[in-house]
């Protein structure tokens, strides 16, 4: 690199950098001062960039969206074993048994926030995204019941709202330290949840 020329913006180090520091220590504990000493960004350039500290938290969760969430729903839109792709989903809980604060879901961090009333705070795109993985897990519900694999008579909606609550019930237990019996518990009862719904 020519001497005098500024390093190259590695966006997706920067916002993966952010993403570990909010999970660790929640939104409002983070400090611009320690995004940019985490990051290794100027304050100007954090501002230029994102806007302002809520502007790279926004960043950040659509970034964690594309990279954590998407593949979720891609996988369940795109299998064709609808049941099996729902069965992987709920045994992928697993990875939470024990996370700690350093794991854990950045979408269910940004919900906790409750900050619902307000349609452009940042956790406004961790809505929008656990509304696609709601919306998700309903059309695969219902293309089982196609399938021939769940009853006609499963409610997918219903049913679909218990797994998004106990799946990032899941999240938060596991960022509690809680130890992969309580997670095996979750999903041995989710499991059981759609073996109640198999047809005949």
């Amino acid at each position: 690199m020519p001497r005098g020329r500024p390093p190259k913006f590695d966006e997706t180090h920067v916002l993966d950098t952010a993403a570990d520091l909010f999970k660790r220590h929640g939104y409002d504990a983070v400090s611009v001062a320690e995004l940019c000493d985490a990051t290794g960004l100027a304050m100007q350039s954090l501002y230029n960039r994102f806007g302002d500290k809520a502007g790279l938290y926004r960043k950040t969760l659509d970034h964690y969206g594309k990279t954590a969430n998407d593949p979720q729903i891609a996988a369940l839109h795109a299998a064709d074993d609808p049941l099996a792709a729902l069965q992987r989903f709920i045994r992928g809980w697993r990875h939470h048994a024990g996370a700690g604060p350093d794991g854990g879901c950045l979408f269910a961090q940004a919900l906790a926030r409750g900050d619902r009333l307000n349609p452009d705070a940042p956790d406004a795109t961790a809505r929008a995204y656990t509304a696609r993985l709601r919306k998700a897990l309903a059309a695969t519900l219902r293309r089982a019941a196609d399938h021939g694999q769940l009853t006609l008579d499963t409610d997918a909606p219903r049913l679909a709202d218990t797994l998004l609550t106990l799946t990032l019930g899941v999240a938060v237990a596991g960022r509690g330290g809680m130890p992969a019996p309580l997670i095996d518990h979750a999903i041995t009862t989710a499991l059981g949840l759609l073996d109640d719904h198999a047809a005949a």
